[in-house]
């Protein structure tokens, strides 16, 4: 990044005449709407997963007691009908 920073660097005495170069609409336009329509795809995902982890369809069907440990994590499957843990 140096040596381009100091061969391309203005000198006194050196002429540059650079024509103003208007960019393309249609491509900036599209650089635009391009990631702004993937951040909203990603919005909706993200907002339906939430909705289903939040508010759950069901009671649900099985239940899993998980105990955290400090190198392990023990768990339990059990159902509403049978309130006795069965180890996994």
């Amino acid at each position: 990044m140096a040596y381009i920073l100091i061969r391309f660097a203005h000198r006194k005495g050196k002429k540059v005449d650079v024509p103003h170069i208007h960019g393309h609409s249609k491509l900036e336009i599209a650089w635009t709407i391009g990631p702004a329509l993937v951040m909203i795809w990603l919005l909706v995902i993200s907002y339906d997963g939430l909705m289903k982890i939040d508010y759950p369809e069901a009671d649900p069907e099985v239940f899993i007691d998980v105990t955290a440990s400090r190198f392990s994590w023990p768990m339990a499957l059990w159902s509403p009908e049978s309130w006795r843990p069965s180890p996994v």
